[in-house]
């Protein structure tokens, strides 16, 4: 049990800082072409809900709260099982 949860933390930190290097990257800043293709992993769904809470004016939380939401909500989303398959494809493991 102890080396699932070990290895269960692993990858859940992998994958926050894998999204984190797509989603720390604004539109007005050229994205590299690993956080591109990062980002293109990342659910159509969540980055529009972050999109529109970026653009609420009178949203009193800075705009990387919203981005660690987005990142945060896309791995919360994933089965343990998908998560480890996704880790496992990502850093050749």
């Amino acid at each position: 049990v102890l080396k699932r949860e070990l290895m269960g933390r692993r990858v859940i930190h992998d994958l926050l800082d894998l999204y984190w290097e797509a989603a720390n990257l604004t539109e007005k800043q050229a994205k590299n072409e690993f956080g591109d293709k990062i980002d293109k992993l990342i659910s159509p769904n969540y980055k529009h809900i972050c999109k529109k809470n970026c653009e609420n004016a009178d949203r009193k939380l800075p705009e990387s709260y919203f981005r660690m939401q987005l990142i945060t909500d896309q791995v919360a989303g994933m089965t343990d099982t998908y998560a480890v398959s996704l880790h496992r494809e990502l850093t050749n493991g």
